[in-house]
């Protein structure tokens, strides 16, 4: 059993690994989701208030969820994979009454889904199936209006399909990462692409390093974040012009091979967390200064797999992977 460090204010045990974590929007309640069931903790409390069990067809191996409506549901979808034909079953269920307000069926090409992005205004969701197909579909109505086969042989390269995507500020692109082998071995570019038809726009290779783990805005999206192998970028939202950078000290250790880092940037406060040194720290940084503020232990057997900040950014809640199938919550409004 590994000793709390002096942030650590709750651990939150499940029954399953969590693929979800949020803070409602008025900070009041922590939402998880693993695979089986919706729970709910009050905020500062942490003691569980509710917990609902969703239905066989709602659930997946893979538990896709997403928290939306300003943290007020959530989004779920379960694959069937027992055909090359992606049946997704949708559903997305209030969190305070756990009422199902959307269920529907949405057919592609292919099982399972690599990625899942909502464009600002939520009403309109982009998938990547396993074949690497990209499907624009309506949403609440689940209805799929285009499949965009992005521009793979000039822009897309290696891993390309499971990596996160961005709208950019307007939604005119669509930002990604793209990985290439090169004379001088692999490297990752941060690359756009035309929304509408896939084509390859440009692009631009990681900075600091030959990797890109993560992407992110800042709030009102005034700026990118990249984390790249040496370093936390921060870049023009339309030039991509480095304007700062964190130092991230060569913490960026890889666990489970190729993992990716989780990221998690604050809405109440210049704050941003990223995993680190094999998933089991967590690195603070402020993005305005721009200052690493320390690497934290979490726990030595605690790989994270989710990071998620309370809206005041007093609270950052901590996910593992499968082996602890736990959350913990820190106070680090003394930083």
């Amino acid at each position: 059993m590994s000793t709390p460090n002096r942030f650590e204010v709750a651990r939150l045990k499940l029954d399953r690994p969590p693929t979800g974590i949020g803070f409602s929007r008025d900070g009041n309640w922590l939402h998880a989701y693993d695979g089986r069931t919706i729970h709910t903790w009050s905020v500062p409390g942490f003691q569980e208030v509710r917990g609902f069990a969703v239905t066989d067809s709602e659930r997946s191996r893979e538990g896709h969820c997403r928290f939306i409506h300003g943290g007020k549901s959530i989004f779920l979808i379960a694959s069937n994979d027992s055909s090359e034909e992606g049946i997704h079953h949708i559903t997305v269920r209030d969190l305070a009454t756990d009422e199902l307000t959307v269920d529907e069926n949405l057919h592609v090409e292919h099982y399972g889904l690599l990625t899942i992005q909502f464009n600002c205004a939520e009403s309109q969701l982009l998938l990547t199936d396993c074949g690497g197909g990209s499907h624009f579909v309506d949403f609440p109505s689940c209805q799929r209006t285009r499949r965009v086969a992005f521009d793979a042989e000039v822009f897309g390269g290696r891993g390309a399909a499971n990596r996160t995507k961005l709208y950019s500020p307007d939604e005119s692109e669509l930002w990604m990462v793209c990985g290439y082998d090169e004379p001088g071995g692999y490297r990752e570019y941060l690359a756009a692409f035309e929304a509408g038809s896939g084509t390859g726009i440009r692009r631009q290779p990681a900075m600091f390093g030959s990797h890109i783990d993560g992407l992110g805005f800042t709030p009102g999206s005034d700026a990118l974040l990249t984390v790249e192998e040496k370093a936390l970028c921060i870049l023009s939202r339309k030039s991509w012009e480095l304007i700062g950078k964190i130092d991230l000290a060569d913490v960026l250790k890889k666990a489970w091979g190729r993992s990716r880092p989780a990221l998690a940037i604050a809405s109440g406060s210049p704050l941003v967390a990223v995993s680190c040194q094999y998933n089991q720290k967590v690195c603070l940084a402020d993005r305005n200064t721009p200052k690493l503020i320390g690497v934290f232990d979490v726990a030595e057997e605690f790989c994270v797999r989710l990071l998620s900040f309370s809206p005041n950014a007093q609270h950052l809640a901590i996910a593992s992977y499968d082996v602890q199938n736990e959350i913990r919550v820190w106070d680090i409004s003394d930083l």
